[in-house]
């Protein structure tokens, strides 16, 4: 299909060069970057003409798909990945006519927890107690800063992961990655406050769902796959950019998702 549509095929190999920086040791961060931004270009110019076929559709979900993917290899990139996942949902619902003829009608939440379950390892410990403990007494605390409807709701919807984390952990471990999307919830006001650069709040909690997540993988993957969307090196970064950048009255709201990233370094 890339070979018909150019904003494909820059998305495929940006999304390439990417993964080969992360993985393989080598430098295409340049030609990554380039390839991006040819490819979110491209997108664009797509998504202001008519879809004529079903395969036209296709490709710029294809092209969301891969960008999307790439913002998450990219150490840079926490709030552009958010960016994206909307930019996935929209073209879902409003660009692919209809998704049962579509080749990515199997991009379900249903497929995901089906396939998540093969890779849960059977043999669990309770060595997450305290670390759940410690993560909603964090968010406890946090509840303070929390004065927009989209920050409060986001706050609650964390809660609740991490209140059913403890009574059942697996249930918790499969609801966790189609929470990425509690951000397309949001309406266009709620998501453009959500995001501003100046929303410290946001970053704090996107911080919170980022190494709940990364706790829940190690817990159950085992061992946890190098080259899962969200590998560790990855979700670290975000978290510590995002310290490193927070005013220094946002600093304490970071202890326990900082101290998790930091500590994640060192295994």
């Amino acid at each position: 299909m890339s070979h018909e549509y150019e904003f494909l095929a820059n998305a495929i190999l940006g999304l390439s060069a990417q993964h080969l920086t992360l993985f393989h040791g080598a430098d295409y961060s340049i030609q990554a970057l380039g390839l991006r931004i040819a490819a979110i270009n491209g997108l664009n110019e797509a998504l202001s003409q008519p879809c004529l076929t079903t395969i036209d559709a296709d490709a710029r979900y294809a092209g969301i798909i891969a960008l999307t993917y790439q913002s998450a290899y990219m150490p840079d990139a926490m709030m552009e990945f958010i960016t994206m996942l909307r930019g996935w949902m929209f073209i879902q619902t409003k660009v692919v006519p209809d998704l049962e003829m579509s080749m990515f009608r199997n991009f379900t939440r249903e497929a995901f927890v089906g396939s998540m379950k093969q890779h849960i390892a059977r043999h669990l410990t309770n060595k997450n107690a305290i670390l759940l403990d410690d993560y909603l007494a964090s968010l406890k605390v946090v509840r303070v800063l929390c004065q927009g409807t989209a920050e409060i709701k986001y706050l609650s919807a964390l809660e609740r992961l991490g209140r059913l984390a403890k009574q059942s952990p697996i249930e918790a471990f499969l609801e966790i990655a189609p929470c990425y999307g509690l951000t397309n919830k949001m309406t266009e006001e709620e998501f453009k406050a959500f995001t501003e650069p100046s929303n410290s709040c946001a970053r704090v909690l996107l911080s919170h769902f980022l190494m709940l997540n990364y706790a829940l993988e190690q817990h159950f993957l085992s061992p946890p796959p190098k080259h899962f969307a969200f590998c560790k090196e990855i979700s670290t970064a975000w978290v510590i950019r995002v310290a490193a950048g927070l005013p220094f009255k946002f600093q304490q709201h970071m202890m326990w998702p900082l101290g998790m990233a930091t500590g994640s370094m060192k295994t």
